[in-house]
């Protein structure tokens, strides 16, 4: 998430001070496309998109302009084009092992043929879109995105902490972080402290 904030203001701040530059090429960069970068960049990525289910747009296109300092269209069509195997094999992996959680399978084929459609439709768009928009557009909406997905995971880390941190308090639904005078609380509630 630091990283995401990281990116996210760095080009909002880049946006503001070029904002008086002509013309809307991406300026150019010293491209360090090399085959350590590359696996620095593909492996990180691919390991989070295993473990998170994330990746594409919110991980790969932040960490190839930071490393590998490509053009953002570059970094998008890139990651687009990633997604499609990266997707792929990490559905079939992850969907093949459902039934050992105890979910079957047909229900997960099920919310993927109903999302299908209006994702597909939406990739189209979105693919015209980032072709026809400013640039300096799609780096302002970038920047914002990634500190807006940043700001989530700070959120979600939080509470799963405060979730933890209540659960550790508890033990059988008896709420020990209180005093020994709110034994008699639980009681009126219906739970019995000497459980």
């Amino acid at each position: 998430a630091a990283f995401l904030v990281y990116t996210g203001l760095s080009t909002i701040v880049k946006l503001v001070q070029t904002r008086n530059a002509k013309g809307d090429a991406e300026a150019p960069t010293s491209e360090r496309l090399t085959a350590a970068r590359c696996v620095l960049v593909g492996g990180g990525v691919g390991i989070a998109a295993g473990v998170l289910g994330i990746g594409g747009g919110a991980l790969f296109v932040p960490l190839c302009l930071a490393v590998c300092r490509v053009p953002l269209r570059h970094a998008i069509g890139v990651s687009a084009a990633l997604m499609c195997v990266t997707a792929a094999a990490g559905a079939t992996l992850k969907i093949v092992n459902l039934e050992s959680h105890g979910v079957p399978v047909q229900s997960a084929l099920v919310i993927a043929g109903v999302l299908a459609p209006s994702s597909i439709v939406g990739s189209v768009i979105g693919a015209r879109l980032t072709h026809v928009l400013p640039v300096r557009g799609l780096k302002a909406v970038f920047g914002v995105t990634l500190v807006l997905v940043a700001g989530k995971l700070f959120h979600t880390a939080e509470v799963s902490r405060a979730e933890s941190r209540a659960q550790s308090e508890s033990v059988d639904g008896v709420d020990l972080s209180g005093t020994a005078g709110d034994a008699s609380s639980g009681i009126d509630r219906g739970v019995a402290p000497w459980r």
